[in-house]
């Protein structure tokens, strides 16, 4: 009798313990936009979505996908096209976008898997990479942007390179994916 008491209390324990866990895996996925098991892409806001609905480079939409259905529920686009801007993301057909690296569990290892499979295939452009894992920074005083390190961001040492601004003027754009493309690039 006692044993089968015992039995019950365990699997209700059990029963408590997987439901308590799926609401935390939701709730952890509704905070950082993962969409882990489900088949949907997150966009960050309506500005990244209005930004990517521009003519793509052909093989960024390749790149693109292999991505996602290389990790389902992780990607979330977070820059595409900026009509006003100056570089890579100011080009037409787009050939960069900028994920978000937080909703991957190593990101090093996405931007390996991502450069190991696909490359440059021109002499003179070998070591550029598709893919860079890096984090910027933003000067509140001149509005230049600049890597910093991944891990640790803005130091209290950091200045911006173009105005010497100090730490106190720059802003920590977090850790991201920068994709790039050119008209080589192919898969291996």
């Amino acid at each position: 009798m006692v044993k089968e008491q015992v039995k019950k209390e365990l699997l209700r324990i059990e029963n408590a313990l997987t439901d308590a866990n799926h609401n935390i895996r939701n709730a952890t996925a509704n905070i950082y936009g993962l969409t882990k098991n489900r088949n949907e892409i997150v966009i960050k806001n309506i500005e990244v979505f209005t930004s990517i609905l521009v003519k793509w480079h052909p093989t960024l939409v390749k790149i693109f996908f292999w991505v996602c259905n290389k990790y389902p529920g992780e990607v979330v686009i977070t820059c595409g096209y900026r009509p006003k801007g100056t570089g890579i993301h100011s080009i037409l057909p787009l050939p960069a976008l900028d994920l978000r690296s937080r909703t991957f569990i190593t990101p090093e290892n996405v931007e390996q898997d991502i450069n190991t499979n696909w490359k440059y295939n021109h002499p003179t452009k070998l070591h550029l990479q598709v893919c860079l894992y890096h984090r910027s920074a933003k000067c509140k005083y001149c509005g230049n942007k600049f890597d910093v390190d991944p891990k640790i961001g803005v130091l209290s040492s950091t200045t911006c390179p173009k105005c010497k601004a100090s730490k106190e003027y720059l802003i920590d754009r977090g850790p991201h994916f920068h994709l790039q493309v050119r008209n080589e690039t192919k898969e291996v």
